[in-house]
């Protein structure tokens, strides 16, 4: 195998151990929505879809959602890349994902839990975190090339989907925020539909999309 524009290093078994971190993130980012939904069904919890991938902590599927969250926070911990910023880009990605984790999000429960309400604040400021910087990955980081070395034709392109990734996570962070601030309760045929679930789902597929990519399992040199 020869080494990339995206490779951290020039060994070969640091190559190999990159690529396999990376596509290992990209898998858990991509499956995770899909074990809890899949495994809620298995579980007895109905076919209903949860308000948001979030809200499984509050199901029989919580061990699944804490160990998925906390294991991907682990990798990024693992990751340090080519430069300096990259190990702070993947130690903060680790931070925000074990938070996110750690700190469940508001059930909503009746009467107000005003601790359990704060903690589900500091939920959602660790998930936003944690996704801005995934699509920093993307858009920053991902799509650097070696100052004395021209990008080949596959960089160029795996560099297009990083792109597209990463403003991808951008665009369905704000629709989420849309639908909190605006139209949550106003619309009930939305509501029903769980669009923070299915476009949270959409944000991982894509930052599993781009990790993948980065892996070069797809569009490899």
């Amino acid at each position: 195998m020869l080494p990339s524009n995206d490779h951290p290093s020039t060994e070969h078994s640091m190559i190999i151990s990159y690529m396999t971190l990376r596509k290992a993130v990209g898998v858990l980012g991509m499956v995770m929505p899909i074990v809890l939904a899949i495994g809620y069904l298995i579980a007895g919890g109905g076919a209903e879809i949860k308000g948001s991938i979030s809200h499984y902590y509050h199901s029989p599927m919580r061990d699944f959602f804490v160990g998925l969250l906390c294991a991907v926070g682990l990798f990024m911990f693992c990751y340090k890349g080519p430069e300096k910023v990259d190990g702070i880009a993947g130690n903060l990605a680790g931070i925000f994902a074990i938070g996110t984790a750690l700190l469940p999000t508001y059930n909503g429960d009746t009467p107000v839990d005003a601790v359990a309400a704060l903690i589900g604040q500091f939920h959602l400021a660790a998930a936003t975190a944690l996704f801005l910087v995934l699509s920093y990955f993307s858009l920053c980081l991902f799509t650097k090339t070696k100052p004395d070395q021209p990008p080949g034709r596959m960089k160029l392109r795996r560099n297009r989907v990083y792109r597209i990734c990463g403003f991808a996570i951008l665009v369905f962070l704000a629709l989420i925020a849309l639908y909190l601030v605006l139209l949550k309760g106003r619309m009930p045929w939305l509501d029903q539909a769980k669009p923070v679930f299915w476009l949270e789902t959409l944000a991982l597929w894509a930052f599993g999309f781009s990790w993948l990519t980065k892996g070069e399992l797809i569009l490899g040199d």
